[in-house]
Order: C-alpha cells, then structure tokens, then sequence
C-alpha cells in the first residue's frame, strides 16, 4: 500500500489531479468506502473550478483553492492509509491506537486534575501521566475541548503536552493540530520556552512533510506574522537550524572523541585516567598545558590540535557528552516512551523523590538544566541514586562536575535571578533539541519513528521569509561546510551567492562541490570568485582550481594553473611535482621532466619527492644512464624503498648486466619484508610493459623471474 500511497502522492505533487483522484478512488472502494463521500465532495469543488477555468473568467482565488483541493487530497491518502496500518503493524503508535479503547474515558481537564490528585502517589501519577502523553499523541484531530484543556494545563506539564503533539504530528499530517501548534506559537500569553518548543515541533513537522508545507503555506504565514509581533521569530529559527545541523554532526564528534582523542590522550598521559564523562575539554586542556612535556607529546602526536578544535566545538555549544549519557539510557525509566519527553521540573514527583534521596544535588539542580539536557539529567539522578550518600561527590568530580565550580554558578544565578535572554532562548533550544536527539537514536523502539536527523534539513520557504535573506542562508552554509556535511551545505551556498555573490562565498561553494565529488561545478564556482577577486588569484583558490582541472582531466589547465601557482610570489613550489604527475598520468614524461627540473630550480634542492619520479621519467624516455644514476644515489642514501631497488635492477637489466640486476632484486626482497619474494615477483611483473618497451622481450622477463624463484627462495 505504501507504493499506492507514494503514486498518489507524485500525482498530487504534479498537479495531476484528475489522475489522483482516479486513484485514490480506486483504493478508497477497495480499502475505506467510508471516506468515498469525501473524495466526492473534493472531486465536485474541481469540477466546478474547471468549469470556470473554460468559461474563461477571471477566477483570483484559483490558486488557494487548488492548493486546499490538494491538500485534502493528500489528508484522505493520509488518513486511507493511517486506517489500513491501525489494523496490523506491529509500530509503537498503531499498537496505541489499537489499545486506545483501554484508556481512561476521562478528559483531558479531567486527568489533568486527577493527575494533580494523585501527585503523592507514583504509580497513579506515572499511569496517568502516560495516558495522556498517549491520548495527545495518538489524537490525530484534538477537539476543540481538548485543545482548551492543553492551553489550561499546567504550566510545567505543558512541554511534555506539546512534545506529545509534534510527535505525533511527525507520524502522520493533521492539518487542525498543525494549525493549533501554530496558534501556540501565536499565543503571547504562553510562556515563552513552551512558545520555542512549539516552533521546534512545528519546524520538524514542516521538514518532514514538504509538499503538505508548500500547499498550506498561506495559513502558516499568517499565523507567523503575528507570532512574530510578540516573539523573536526569526532569532529563534536561525539559532534552531544551527542546533539542528549541529546535532546531526554528534555521532561523528563522539566517535573522534571517545574512540580517537580520550583513548590517545590516556596514553601519553598517564594520570589522564577521567571518565569518558569528562565534560569540560578545556579545563582538561588548561591542566594539561601545565606539564610541557605532556604538551609537547601532544603537539607530536597531533592530538593538540584535535583537542582544541574539539574544545572550541564545546564552546560553541556542541554535544560533547553524548557519547557519555548513552549507556545510561538503559534504565526501566527510559523504557517508557513518554519519559523522553518529560522536563525537568522540580514540581515533577519523580524530580523532588530523586532530590530528596540525592542531597549531593539537590541545590545544584538550579544549574543543571543549563549544563545538560533533560534526558541527561535524569541519567545522572537516577545513577547516583544507585550510590552509596558518600560516594556521590567522588561520582561527579569523575564526571566533569566541580561541586564548589557549581556552588560559584548557583550563587551567581540568585544574584542574577534570571539568565540573559538570549542565553536563555539558546539554552532552550539546546536542551530541546539534544533531548529529540537522543530519542531517536537510542530509545529502545526508535526504528517504529521517523528518525528527523536522518536527513538533510533544508528550511522550508515560508520559514526562510523569517530568516535574513543576506545572512542566514552564508551562515548555514558555512555552518555545515565547517562540520564536514558539504552536500547539505550546497544548497544554502547557491542561495547566499545568488543573494550577495561575493569572492569569498564562491570560493566556499566551490570546496563544497569539490568535496562533495563534483570538480566540474566546483571549478565553475573557483572562476567566479577568481573574476570577483580583485587581485591576483591566491595560493589556496589556485590549488583547488587546478585540483578539479585535474580531476576533470583537463590535464593541460591544471598543468597551467600548478604552475602559476608555483611561480607565484609567495607560492607553493610543490605545485610543480603535482603538475608533473599529472603529465606522468598521461605518459608525457618528457613535459614532466622539465617540470621536475624546474622544481629543483626554484628550490635549489634535490628531494626524493622530485628524484623518485624524474628518474622513471628518464627510464619511461630511454634515458637509462641518467636513470641509473639517479637511482644509485637514492640507493646509497638512507630512505631507500624496495621500489628503489627494483627499478636500478631494470635499468641494469636494460643494459644487460643481469648480475647486477638480480643483485638490486636481491636487494629489494629484503626490504620488501614477510612476502619478500612474492611481492618482488608481483611488483615486477606490473612493470612488464615498461620492460617490454625499453627492449627486455617477455621471454627475458620470464627467465629473470624464475631465477628470481630459484635464487631468493629460501
């Protein structure tokens, strides 16, 4: 059915309505009768509009009807196939729905003041409480009444309310809850994190169905305007997608910590024993940097420079401590689908029981929502709760928690009272984010949700109307290119480009394309910031320039561009080795040879870098003399390969002193190591073309090769 499903989808998409409703009228007899009155009613308003579309009046408000038809064309898909998958998949949410007749028949106000009845009693507390996260998150369509009870509900309930909405608006589009979540954004009388945790809700919903966005995207536009009389809309959006982006880059940033840098770190520094849970990198770094020889280990190793790169990631709000929370998330608590959910809120009877049993904390629970996540916060209780009173303290110095550093904040908080509102709405939005994170990608059945951070993020076009067109679409950008995730980058490059075209913009667009593995629409991007330079073209732009030339295999311009950038003023004279081997690629050894002269010109120096390969271009041009000697002085130096040996073996076998040739060959077994022989044999045998052309016939070559056999077999 899902097949069905997604052909119905690409008609309505394409605008080819009679077709889809054709279709979904033969699901709809096949599957749902019940919904056949609806599809008529639709197919009646499209009718009527043909009609006077080839009556040829004017008809001003085609589009918005046109646009509603699809919409509740893609509502009755919608609900066809939401029906057919209640009946057996086996997914958290149809097993809800399925059970759904087993909840309370109360209402929401109802249970929400039985939940405030029983908040002395954990177990009629905690059932309740996931009886209404469910009832909210399975409602698809809230009446009116429930709707009132949610906006009446109590104030430290409310986050889990909306979060239970959005969640469930991520399993299938409702187009009443999607406007009630917008009316919450509207609502200036809302408090102002649930306000930003609609708008989260409601930004994931909208990345999850673009085309039910792009056709109700005149409702959500009114809706925002007025949001934004009385909220900071487009401040919360642009901090949100960075988030957003960021959180998709964890899973690596946790990698490289847990798996790469701590391990490393460990082992140059023998006292550096902490936990995994180690949170602040640049206390870690501080410490460190008072022992000069632990630093400069660090700097050998090239772990200095991961550390600090790290360390500012951590600055800028990264999530450095998933990896740490993660194997904490196996407790009964999480086992619940709604604690994932749930704030911490010291008016929660599950927070002030934790409080009470874990003294160690109870003050420094005004901190903590401004260190970490909810989910991470319970993690945290709930671990220390397992310990004895007298090991707590010890617990959270090994985690990276400083009780008297905390003790500092805490004051600092009361005698602040409130955080500054921009660090508030930053904090908010963290912590929201991190918490959707990870729930969907370690909560016990995540495989039955759609995983939001799976995919792109690609900020719908009714949001970007709340994004500063000359800014955010260059900040994204440069945000995802600096996290690695190029292709993601490309579309908000084009979009800053065509906005503010600019030297450096282009330039980042083309490194985006390039590490993407498109060197031809990265070049083009390179040649506009080179025409919009208004200078000479500097070493790095010239070096990926002629690296995407190259790999085009537009040998001759990247063999132009390496030289230019070589004879630069200031340039890098390498570029010559790198042009030269892109003529060896293509047998122009002659070419190459002047360029590796040249090298050695400009340098004034004779590196193997250069002499490796100029003598196989003497050798490739019959110019075996020259080979041989360069060969022989690499051979008597100390860096010798068994390659090097190998190829003065030809040049002696060339001039027939087959004595000294087997020597050389003798020579490179050795140093080729285990399978000396063997990989002797093999490398000689991928130069047969090369010997066949410099006059040693195949039979030749068989002959050296089983004396090689009998010679060096040992």
């Amino acid at each position: 059915m899902n097949d069905r499903r997604q052909d119905i989808y690409k008609l309505i998409e394409k605008k080819r309505i009679t077709e889809a409703i054709e279709l979904l009228r033969e699901v709809l007899t096949a599957e749902q009768p019940s919904l056949l009155p609806r599809l008529d009613r639709s197919a009646d308003v499209y009718r009527h509009m043909l009609e006077f579309f080839v009556s040829g009046a004017p008809d001003p408000d085609r589009d918005r009807i046109l646009a509603n038809l699809r919409l509740q064309l893609l509502e009755l898909c919608d609900e066809l196939h939401r029906s057919i998958a209640i009946v057996s998949d086996s997914a958290q949410y149809y097993e809800t729905v399925r059970i759904r007749k087993g909840f309370s028949d109360e209402s929401l106000s109802g249970l929400f003041s039985l939940l405030q009845d029983n908040s002395r009693q954990p177990a009629q507390y905690e059932e309740l409480l996931k009886t209404i996260f469910f009832r909210i998150w399975t409602a698809y369509g809230l009446t009116p009444e429930e709707q009132d009870a949610i906006v009446a509900a109590p104030t430290s309930l409310k986050p889990m309310l909306i979060s239970a909405l959005g969640l469930g608006l991520r399993t299938w589009w409702h187009t009443g809850d999607v406007t009630f979540l917008l009316g919450l954004i509207q609502n200036p009388h809302l408090e102002y994190d649930n306000r930003v945790r609609a708008l989260v809700e409601l930004v994931l919903v909208l990345e999850t169905y673009p085309l039910h966005t792009r056709l109700f995207e005149p409702v959500i536009k009114i809706h925002l305007d007025a949001a934004q009389e009385s909220f900071p809309l487009g401040a919360v959006l642009e901090q949100l997608y960075i988030r957003l982006f960021r959180a998709q880059h964890t899973e690596r940033l946790t990698q490289e910590l847990q798996e790469e840098l701590l391990p490393a770190m460990q082992k140059i520094w023998s006292e550096g024993k902490s936990s995994g849970m180690q949170q602040d990198l640049e206390r870690l770094f501080e410490k460190a940097a008072s022992d000069p020889e632990w630093m400069r280990k660090m700097r050998e190793s090239g772990i200095e420079d991961k550390m600090r790169r790290i360390s500012d990631l951590q600055a800028e709000g990264a999530d450095v401590v998933f990896g740490s929370f993660r194997h904490l998330k196996a407790m009964p608590f999480f086992s619940d689908l709604h604690n994932w959910f749930r704030p911490f809120s010291p008016e929660d009877p599950q927070v002030k029981a934790l409080l009470q049993q874990t003294s160690a904390l109870s003050d420094a629970a005004l901190v903590l929502p401004y260190m970490l996540c909810d989910s991470d916060i319970f993690s945290l209780l709930f671990t220390l709760k397992l310990m004895p009173q007298e090991s707590r303290s010890m617990a959270l110095a090994q985690m990276g928690f400083d009780m008297r550093e905390m003790q500092e904040q805490i004051n600092e908080f009361k005698r602040e009272n409130k955080a500054a509102t921009g660090e508030k709405l930053s904090n908010t939005i963290k912590r929201y984010v991190e918490n959707l994170y990870r729930f969907h990608k370690l909560f016990s059945r995540r495989a039955s949700f759609y995983d939001v951070f799976a995919k792109d993020f690609s900020v719908p076009e009714v949001l970007n109307e709340y994004l500063s067109p000359d800014k955010t679409q260059a900040l994204f950008g440069r945000k995802l290119l600096s996290l690695g995730r190029c292709a993601a980058a490309i579309p908000f490059l084009r979009k800053a480009v065509q906005t503010e075209p600019s030297r450096e913009l282009y330039e980042q667009l083309g490194y985006a394309y390039q590490l993407s593995g498109n060197p031809s629409r990265a070049l083009k991007a390179y040649n506009r910031a080179d025409i919009l330079s208004e200078s000479e073209p500097g070493s790095w732009l010239l070096k990926q320039m002629a690296f995407c030339a190259g790999a085009m295999g537009r040998t001759e311009k990247a063999v132009e561009l390496y030289l230019q950038l070589a004879t630069q003023e200031g340039g890098d004279k390498r570029a010559c080795l790198v042009a030269a081997a892109l003529l060896m690629e293509q047998k122009q050894y002659p070419r190459a040879i002047e360029l590796y002269l040249q090298y050695r010109d400009l340098t004034g120096r004779e590196d193997l870098q250069m002499l490796r390969p100029l003598a196989w271009c003497y050798f490739s041009t019959a110019r075996y003399e020259e080979a041989r000697a360069i060969y022989q002085q690499i051979c008597g130096g100390g860096s010798v390969l068994a390659s090097d040996e190998l190829n003065l073996g030809h040049c002696y076998a060339v001039a027939s002193d087959r004595v000294q040739a087997l020597e050389h060959y003798r020579k490179a077994v050795s140093l080729y190591g285990d399978h000396g022989l063997r990989d002797l044999i093999k490398a000689y045998r991928n130069d047969t073309a090369d010997l066949a052309q410099a006059g040693i016939s195949p039979d030749l070559q068989a002959l050296y090769v089983d004396s090689m056999a009998q010679l060096f077999n040992e």
